[in-house]
């Protein structure tokens, strides 16, 4: 198996290896945050496919941050008690109880 300089390879054409880790890096950034976004959208674009009304709807994009925390790293999470029911579903309760306690005539 021969030996393959890059470095000759490069200086051949025109380029230099010193700058190349910081380019990386920069584009794998940029890549993270691209990939961060497309996520967030993806799961927009989910919530407003689903079958449900449209007052649960907007409460669950309501809910549905994205933060920046700096440093090349995201977060995207639910806010808000309603929006995380909707997510991980309710407990089981008696719907006597609650029709019982309403106030609607």
């Amino acid at each position: 198996m021969a030996d393959i300089s890059l470095k000759i390879r490069a200086e051949q054409l025109g380029k230099s290896l010193e700058n190349l880790a910081p380019e990386i890096e920069q584009e794998i950034n940029e890549a993270v945050k691209n990939l961060s976004h497309a996520a967030y959208s993806a799961m927009i674009a989910q919530v407003q496919s689903r079958n449900i009304n449209d007052s649960s709807r907007k409460d669950y994009l309501n809910g549905l941050k994205f933060m920046d925390l700096g440093n090349n790293s995201y977060m995207i999470y639910l806010e808000g008690e309603w929006a995380n029911k909707l997510e991980s579903g309710f407990g089981s309760y008696s719907m006597k109880q609650v029709l019982l306690e309403s106030k609607k005539i």
